[in-house]
């Protein structure tokens, strides 16, 4: 507006001046009392004023953002210090939301001193009941229909040495010939309550089980947890001339543990060991009926026979008996064994003359079926130990008939007598007997 504006409105430009100065400085006055009291006023209070840009003095109201401090009294954004002065008559803008992302949930903090409650986990997998062995192969026959010896043995050369071999549970396996095998180590059969059923004929071949030597002796093998079926036509009757399939038959190697197996229907031994093997043992098993002997020793050492029931054997409950002069028999010990009858001797030591048997022990064992009858009078055997056995079968004696024995050891055997003692010795050197 110009000077002849202002005296058409009758104001005098004169007047007029120091109003608007006066205006002027009245409101920087407004403005800086404003600032003066700036954090005293809050939201939503009558307190200090603040100037609007017309020149009017306006409340000063809440912040847009709503929070403390001096940009939130003047309506400015926490992060920017922007908008310091009010605008009258202005609405805020609100503070802007940030975008929810995709994402997991935050938990909940854990309250001071609870436990967290751990995440759950997958439940572990279940183990196959072969871990840790090698399954016979699904291909080789488990239900008996036909024969499974060939398979099984083409097989096996395939096996590392240190394999534990599991056959299939409650599975029948026809043999029409042995499970036969050499120049294997660390091995381990286990039957997993198989049955084994002998399908040939009368001779070491048709044997459940061969472990041979040829082409290197086999070394550490465990045979367990079987049930070993020959097809003997007279089971637990002696049929001279076939006598010839054993259970399990060891043939010079070393190292061998047969246990917690049942063998019946033999025609020949539930184990027969020669060939020199060493260090076999047999145990915690049953042997119901076998043609010839329970166990047979032709040639070895080390050899342990132990909780094993014998219930029917066609000829001896043990037989000692080298073949040839040249064998040699040491350090076997018959241990803790039930016997039922025999129709030879429950123990017998004989042999080819000239042969060697050193230290025999016979000791805890029961005879339920028949006499303790052992027979030792060939010449010379040594350091044999007949201790603590007993029979409940009411004989005449003697029943323990032993000669030519350098270091003989008789105590603590019982069995009713009707006549006559227990033993009779004679020609035997280091003799310590109790009746």
């Amino acid at each position: 507006m110009s000077v002849n504006d202002d005296r058409a409105l009758g104001v005098e430009p004169s007047a007029r001046g120091p109003r608007l100065q006066y205006r002027r400085l009245e409101i920087s006055l407004a403005f800086v009392l404003s600032l003066l009291l700036l954090g005293v006023g809050s939201a939503g209070s009558t307190g200090p004023a603040t100037v609007a840009d017309d020149g009017e003095i306006a409340p000063i109201g809440a912040s847009a953002g709503g929070s403390g401090g001096l940009a939130g009294d003047l309506g400015a954004s926490p992060s920017t210090g922007q908008g310091l002065v009010a605008v009258a008559g202005a609405t805020a803008s609100p503070t802007a939301q940030p975008t929810p992302t995709a994402g997991a949930t935050l938990a909940p903090a854990t309250p001071p001193g609870a436990v967290p409650t751990p995440a759950p986990t997958a439940p572990p997998a279940t183990s196959a009941p072969v871990s840790g062995g090698i399954a016979l192969p699904a291909s080789i026959d488990s239900t008996g229909g036909s024969d499974a010896s060939r398979a099984i043995n083409a097989w096996l050369g395939s096996v590392p040495n240190g394999s534990t071999i599991v056959f299939r549970a409650g599975g029948t396996y026809r043999l029409d010939g042995a499970i036969k095998f050499s120049h294997k180590s660390g091995l381990v059969f286990e039957g997993n309550g198989a049955t084994l059923r002998g399908n040939g004929g009368t001779t070491e071949a048709s044997s459940i089980f061969w472990i041979g030597n040829y082409g290197g002796a086999a070394t550490s093998i465990t045979i367990r947890h079987f049930n070993m079926i020959g097809n003997s036509s007279r089971p637990g009757v002696y049929v001279g001339g076939e006598e010839g399939a054993h259970g399990v038959l060891v043939d010079g190697a070393s190292g061998i543990n047969v246990n917690h197996v049942t063998i019946s229907k033999i025609w020949g031994d539930c184990l027969y060991v020669g060939g020199g093997a060493s260090g076999v043992t047999f145990s915690s098993s049953s042997c119901l009926s076998n043609g010839r002997n329970g166990v047979t020793v032709t040639s070895g050492s080390n050899i342990t026979v132990s909780g094993d029931r014998f219930d029917h054997a066609g000829y001896c409950t043990f037989d000692l008996e080298p073949n040839h002069s040249t064998e040699t028999i040491r350090n076997v010990r018959f241990l803790n064994n039930t016997a039922g009858t025999w129709t030879n001797s429950f123990l017998s030591a004989e042999g080819a003359s000239g042969s060697t048997i050193n230290g025999v022990t016979v000791s805890g064992n029961s005879i339920t079926g028949g006499s303790m009858t052992t027979i030792i009078r060939l010449a010379r055997r040594q350091n044999i130990s007949i201790t603590n056995n007993r029979s409940s079968v009411s004989t005449r004696g003697p029943v323990l008939l032993l000669a030519h024995i350098d270091g003989l050891t008789v105590t603590g055997n019982s069995e009713p007598l009707s006549a006559g003692e227990i033993a009779s010795i004679s020609d035997c050197t280091g003799v310590r007997y109790q009746p």
